[in-house]
Parts: structure tokens; sequence; C-alpha cells
């Protein structure tokens, strides 16, 4: 339940968040650590490491911060669960009809009021790697 707040766009609160991963990797050997920690924390990284002992490498793997108007937008929203749904499911035919580095606004299986939301939330600074 911590470990999501690594995307924060507070400061304070993304590095409370990376203590407590530091402090519960601690109380583990490597190999727990790589189980039980480092699945967890891998969607929340730019890259793959091996060691979660390194506190400078932990951070500089990890991914940017959500931005603020994007947070703030999401948690104006009355549906939430929808809204992730949503994002699920753009995210799904982004992965099956659109191949690298080509863009594509266009949803086919995604309502229209979803699919304003998720462009309102692009001109709000989403980008793939928040999503």
């Amino acid at each position: 339940q911590i470990v999501p707040f690594l995307a924060h766009p507070n400061i304070w609160i993304k590095y409370a968040a990376f203590g407590f991963v530091l402090s519960a990797n601690e109380q583990l050997d490597d190999v727990d650590a790589l189980c039980y920690i480092l699945p967890v924390v891998q969607p929340f990284l730019k890259q793959n490491i091996t060691n979660l002992n390194d506190k400078l490498v932990l951070l500089n793997a990890l991914k940017d911060h959500i931005p603020r108007p994007v947070l703030d937008y999401i948690f104006k929203q009355n549906n939430i669960e929808g809204l992730f749904e949503c994002l699920t499911e753009i995210k799904v035919c982004k992965t099956l009809s659109i191949k690298p580095g080509e863009h594509n606004d266009s949803f086919p299986d995604v309502d229209i009021a979803q699919q304003q939301l998720f462009r309102r939330l692009i001109m709000l600074g989403l980008q793939d790697e928040n999503e």
C-alpha cells in the first residue's frame, strides 16, 4: 500500500515511501527482498535493478512522478474506479494496436466519455510511463 507513493508528486511523500522500501529491504535478506519487495517496486522503476541495497541506484531508477495537475484531476473524479478501468482499457488498446513511437487518439473499444477523460489527462501532462 505504500509503494505507489513512489510516484507521488510531493517530494516528502515520495521520499517517505522510498525510506519505507529501504527499511523493509534491510529487514530481509537479499533473496527475500528480491522475491517480495522488488516485484512490488518494479512497476515504479524506469529500468531493471538487481540490488535493492544501493540507495542511489534505486533512487535514480525510480520513474518520474505523476504530474500534480493529473493527480488532482483524478482525485476530483466521482468514479475513480471507472477512471482506472478506462485507463486499463486504453492501455490494452494501445498495447494491441499501436506500434512503438506511433500515437493514436482513437480507441474504438472505449466509450466517448472515457476518451474525453483520457484526452483531458493527456492535456494535463499524463504520459505513457505514468499510466
